[in-house]
């Protein structure tokens, strides 16, 4: 399990079995006085005889404060299944990159960006995601600006 707080809003990834088959998941949070919020949550079934699973999961929730902006966010998450991948680069549309480390036994991995917005700003998305081994060499890639 990975967890990233951004202030009121949090992002929890997680892996769990269920009648047998894996899945992992992403749950967004919202937390207002000493209470929290379910915002969304998404889950993907996760296939061992794949090397890299990547879900890109976004979206805009309604807070349950009226007074507050919607909450923009982009989750980028997925399942590792190949061991020497050490290094995640994430670059998304405007120029922001993201690079994640992944620990020994590490499998499951995790971006998440939340912007308190309003209704007709636009959000951005990813452009590329690419891996890496200890010594640089790239493993995965994956070009989503085309798509």
């Amino acid at each position: 399990m990975e967890q990233q707080n951004k202030g009121q809003v949090a992002a929890v990834s997680y892996t769990l079995t269920y009648k047998n088959v894996p899945y992992a998941g992403i749950l967004m949070g919202y937390r207002q006085n000493d209470k929290w919020y379910r915002l969304s949550t998404d889950m993907m079934k996760i296939y061992r005889d794949i090397r890299v699973q990547v879900a890109d999961f976004g979206g805009t929730a309604s807070l349950p404060d009226p007074h507050q902006q919607e909450a923009k966010f982009r989750t980028i998450y997925g399942y590792i299944h190949d061991p020497n991948i050490q290094q995640i680069r994430i670059e998304y549309q405007g120029g922001r990159t993201s690079t994640l480390s992944v620990a020994k036994g590490q499998t499951i991995y995790m971006d998440n960006v939340t912007k308190m917005q309003n209704k007709k700003t636009p959000f951005e998305r990813i452009d590329r995601i690419t891996m890496y081994s200890t010594t640089g060499q790239m493993l995965y890639e994956k070009d989503y600006s085309t798509v």
